[in-house]
């Protein structure tokens, strides 16, 4: 089945280097490139296949792996590519975009995982040094370079969470973890409508199971960010003091949060007369991954911009990806605090 080929279609980056890949199986993966459709048929695209332990060193200097993995220079000896394919253009034909490289690179691929191999694509290349080092011709332009070989290592596939962090990472184990969105966040709706309002008293159960449901599956990935279950007179309290909001989607309340003044915050100076604490932010998990955490906070910047206002909010010093998302909205770090047995990161917005 193509979508068990699929499946096992990771970017592998550890392998089992002493396994050599014989020249007859790389180029009936390039056969399959050249099957592959094109842009107009022009088949600009050339192949280089190396298995020589020599030149394999050579690339793999001029290589550079994983760029989410900041603490990882790429695999040790033992652990290396046993093959490579460079794939270029010849630039005396027609120029048909990089669609042409993506089709042909996911051809040799499924081939590859087809053989029992696994590879990977790199674009970020020493294209200069690799060309000199090499002998190839200016007339050929250096596109990209699939790195081959027998997988030494787990890949496994989950759904991103309601951090939408789409970063890979490794697990103590050194299993690889790359996260998914899930088949109904890529489908759009054309007519979904999304609002915020503030929640009235008959949402208050539906808020409640949303935000214990939030709680669990958090504590399922060992994200201790809230108690479960969550204190229901506490609900009650900010939706009878206008200070609970609920996002809506086609009239389905899918996530909340709390928005209310303060007059101290974990001794930070503060003006209390613009500050507010945006808090319990709940995204029901059957819906994370499509962005909505950023609507929430664009109402609030929207919110601050029109009112003059400042806010704070904080997370579990330990949600790494939570404090990655509310960096990556433009929130100003503000440093972590102790509360209680654990720490929490603050941001300013």
């Amino acid at each position: 089945m193509i979508r068990d080929l699929i499946l096992k279609n990771r970017s592998y980056r550890r392998y089992y280097e002493e396994r050599n890949i014989g020249t007859v199986i790389l180029k009936e993966l390039v056969d399959l490139a050249r099957l592959s459709p094109n842009g107009k048929n022009i088949q600009a695209l050339r192949y280089m296949i190396f298995n020589d332990r020599n030149i394999n060193e050579i690339i793999f200097k001029n290589l550079f792996w994983a760029g989410y993995l900041k603490d990882w220079n790429g695999p040790r000896k033992g652990e290396r590519p046993s093959a490579y394919i460079i794939m270029l253009k010849d630039t005396k034909l027609m120029d048909t975009g990089s669609e042409d490289e993506g089709i042909a690179s996911q051809s040799i691929l499924l081939g590859a995982v087809e053989k029992k191999l696994g590879g990977c694509i790199i674009r970020h290349i020493n294209r200069k040094e690799l060309r000199t080092s090499l002998n190839i011709s200016d007339r050929y332009e250096i596109k990209l370079v699939i790195a081959l070989g027998y997988p030494k290592e787990e890949v496994v596939i989950e759904e991103i969470g309601q951090e939408d962090d789409i970063k890979y990472y490794r697990d103590e184990n050194f299993i690889h973890h790359v996260p998914k969105r899930r088949l109904e966040d890529v489908l759009l709706r054309i007519n979904d409508d999304y609002e915020i309002v503030k929640a009235n008293p008959n949402d208050k159960d539906k808020v409640i199971t949303l935000i214990n449901k939030t709680t669990k599956d958090l504590l399922s990935r060992k994200i201790n960010q809230w108690e479960y279950p969550c204190n229901e007179n506490e609900i009650e309290d900010d939706i009878k003091n206008g200070n609970l909001y609920v996002l809506k989607l086609n009239g389905t309340i899918i996530g909340t949060f709390g928005l209310k003044s303060i007059i101290e915050y974990f001794g930070i100076n503060i003006d209390t007369s613009k500050t507010l604490y945006l808090y319990r932010i709940a995204l029901d998990p059957d819906y994370q991954g499509r962005k909505i955490g950023a609507k929430i906070i664009t109402f609030c910047k929207k919110y601050c911009s029109s009112n003059n206002k400042i806010i704070y909010l904080d997370c579990w010093s330990g949600n790494k990806a939570l404090r990655n998302f509310y960096s990556s909205q433009g929130m100003e770090y503000a440093g972590d605090f102790k509360e209680k047995d654990y720490s929490v990161s603050v941001f300013k917005l």
